[in-house]
């Protein structure tokens, strides 16, 4: 509220900057969208940092991934990132996002785009582009604030989003439903209002072997993600799978105890030869401290990659709203930089 009427003021950054943000306590599937649009953006050639408060993490300040980070020094999405793009793209953390970009920019001034998760709340930053996410079947105009809701903050302050993401939606929405569901979210004129949804990939061990996941399997899941259930849906559903869930809390660090925990339900669920438990991207990485007792069970750790997908109407408006954005926002910044020198 203060930021709203002008107490407190925000600050922008000398490169252009993507906020990936919802107004909901958790998942809404912020990481996977995050990793989109850096796919997007790589592929144009630009340099990119993904920069997050690393919730989660064990550490403080500003940390910048490398090959020796953990899930404890930066926090389990920014170790997901980090894995996904290595080298290609600077991963770092921050609690305090103007402090993280200035660090990101002092240790490379040829940054291009900082992409900032989960960072709609932080108010200190005003950023270039504002993507919000809203579970399809959840959305933020039928919740309330926390504690009567799920809200972080009041659903009328989705109007400082510049694009407005469905997320969880059906596929092969008609276009009348659509209209439907766009005139609910939409706050602004200016606004657009996409639809997404989730892609399982192969399902793959921590080696890169594939597992083929069919029908004859009784598996055991375990998770430890905000909302589980499209996964479940995707096994029981479209696989016709047989699932064991262990459930654990959103952003669970695992210890040995959750490890033998894993272990001994694996062995009791009556399918000796599928040695193998499954997980999630997020997850797998986590259990690695404790990957030997998996070996010595012989039992494989194998997760479900996930990547976002949207029809191609959906996906060119997305695209073409990231892209005229960063245009804009570079071709402002060279030319400003240009003037100073005249």
């Amino acid at each position: 509220m203060l930021y709203n009427v002008g107490f407190f003021r925000s600050q922008t950054a000398d490169v252009a900057t993507i906020v990936v943000g919802n107004l909901s306590l958790g998942g809404s599937g912020k990481t996977p969208h995050t990793a989109y649009i850096a796919a997007l953006l790589l592929k144009k050639k630009y340099q990119i940092a993904i920069l997050s408060r690393g919730y989660g993490r064990k550490t403080s300040g500003f940390v910048l991934a490398n090959d020796l980070a953990t899930p404890n020094s930066i926090g389990d999405e920014p170790h997901q990132f980090y894995q996904q793009f290595g080298n290609k793209v600077a991963v770092a953390v921050c609690e305090n996002r103007v402090e993280g970009i200035k660090k990101l920019l002092k240790i490379n001034p040829n940054i291009d785009i900082v992409l900032l998760d989960d960072g709609f709340q932080h108010r200190k930053l005003k950023a270039g582009l504002y993507i919000l996410l809203t579970h399809f079947s959840r959305p933020f105009f039928k919740d309330f604030v926390f504690p009567y809701g799920n809200l972080r903050e009041k659903k009328t302050n989705a109007s400082r989003a510049d694009v407005v993401i469905y997320t969880h939606s059906p596929k092969n929405m008609n276009i009348y439903d659509k209209k439907q569901w766009i005139n609910k979210a939409k706050q602004t004129i200016s606004q657009t209002i996409v639809f997404s949804n989730y892609k399982y990939l192969q399902a793959i061990d921590t080696e890169d072997n594939i597992f083929l996941l069919d029908s004859n399997l009784r598996l055991l899941l375990f998770t430890g993600i905000a909302n589980a259930k499209p996964l479940i849906d995707h096994l029981e559903t479209e696989k016709n799978i047989a699932l064991t869930h262990l459930q654990f809390k959103d952003h669970h660090q695992y210890t040995k105890k959750d490890a033998k925990t894993i272990i001994e339900t694996h062995q009791t669920i009556g399918e000796k030869k599928h040695a193998f438990v499954l997980t999630t991207q997020k997850d797998v990485s986590k259990l690695l401290p404790y990957k030997s007792m998996f070996d010595q069970a012989a039992i494989a750790l194998v997760y479900l990659p996930i990547q976002i997908e949207m029809n191609p109407e959906d996906t060119a408006l997305l695209n073409k709203k990231i892209m005229d954005y960063v245009i804009n926002a570079i071709l402002n910044k060279k030319y400003q930089s240009q003037s100073s020198k005249i």
